[in-house]
């Protein structure tokens, strides 16, 4: 109940720029030392808003102090694996055309966009369109040398310098694409809660669990990403640091968080409930389809319209004084 409590609160106060008068909105409980034990008898819903209170704000303090920290340790990891990257970079050159790196608008903290840095992996036609396209294990448009990028994770190595410029840090959900946020949203209730912190190279989700699939493998990196915001510290993040580099030596997702530690994939399962409706491509909600039955990004954008008015993102940016994103 504190965690689930503590959560919700860090939205309204996680950002850096907000006026002291915003940090502190919620009433705070001033409890006498001598009836501490008392007045918490009589008013117990009391005590749980202003523990929940101090862990909310405990938490938003170290979030600070990770973002200031990670963006130093990230210049020192970029400096570091410069060489591997001029390697990758030279190899993703030789065996395809097109750029080396590839940039893509991803979905940041408090919903602002910017512009994320990967090893390209696809073809260069990947996405002629220029409509998302959900990705899946035996995806034709990866690269061959892509599939070994992303199976040892390589191909996230430029997101040190989005860590260095402050857009993303080490450890934290991943960021999605704006306009599959706005079909998750539309069908997971609470999904921009995972919008409250950073989003990092790798998180707890991407160690543990394969690629989505369905719906169902969605929900379950939500339960991962916000068990995280939850539960973030020094210890945390190192653990799922290593794990990281245990993934990269191809030792399986499951197993490495065992080795450190980690939330394990049969409590994540045990402890998400879906239904068979779930068990469906997230695209195929009948929302997202025009009356012919073809998918357009319009009406992808007509679905984000809706949610962003009613999502808890969207009500934590107008309470912060910040206009939502603009719709894509």
């Amino acid at each position: 109940m504190h965690s689930l409590r503590a959560s919700i609160l860090i939205e309204s106060i996680m950002d850096d720029q907000h006026s002291e008068k915003d940090r502190t909105s919620v009433s705070t409980l001033t409890i006498p030392q001598q009836n501490t034990q008392q007045t918490s008898e009589l008013f117990p819903n009391d005590k749980l808003k202003a523990d929940a209170k101090s862990q909310a704000l405990s938490r938003a303090r170290y979030f600070r102090h990770k973002n200031l920290a990670e963006r130093i340790i990230g210049a020192v990891l970029f400096v570091m694996t410069a060489p591997v990257m001029i390697v990758v970079a030279v190899l993703v050159k030789l065996t395809s055309h097109g750029p080396a790196i590839y940039r893509q608008e991803r979905l940041g903290k408090h919903g602002e966009v910017f512009e994320v840095l990967k090893f390209r992996s696809m073809y260069s036609d990947a996405e002629k369109d220029g409509k998302p396209v959900w990705s899946s294990k035996r995806d034709s448009r990866i690269t061959p040398l892509g599939r070994f990028l992303r199976a040892s994770h390589l191909d996230e190595l430029p997101q040190l310098w989005n860590v260095v410029m402050g857009d993303m840090v080490l450890t934290g959900p991943r960021p999605e694409r704006p306009k599959i946020c706005d079909v998750l949203a539309g069908q997971i209730d609470g999904y921009y809660r995972r919008n409250a912190v950073k989003p990092g190279i790798t998180g707890l989700a991407q160690i543990n669990l394969p690629p989505d699939e369905t719906l169902a493998d969605v929900k379950r990196k939500q339960f991962l990403d916000l068990h995280y915001i939850e539960q973030a510290g020094w210890l945390l993040d190192f653990r799922m640091i290593m794990a990281t580099v245990l993934r990269i030596f191809f030792i399986k997702g499951e197993k490495a968080m065992g080795m450190m530690g980690l939330c394990r994939r049969s409590l994540v399962r045990a402890s998400v409930v879906t239904t068979e409706d779930d068990n469906r491509h997230p695209f195929d909600d009948p929302r997202v389809k025009r009356v012919d039955g073809e998918s357009t990004g319009d009406q992808v954008v007509h679905v984000c319209d809706q949610q962003h008015a009613t999502s808890e993102l969207a009500s934590h940016l107008e309470n912060a004084g910040r206009p939502p994103a603009s719709p894509r």
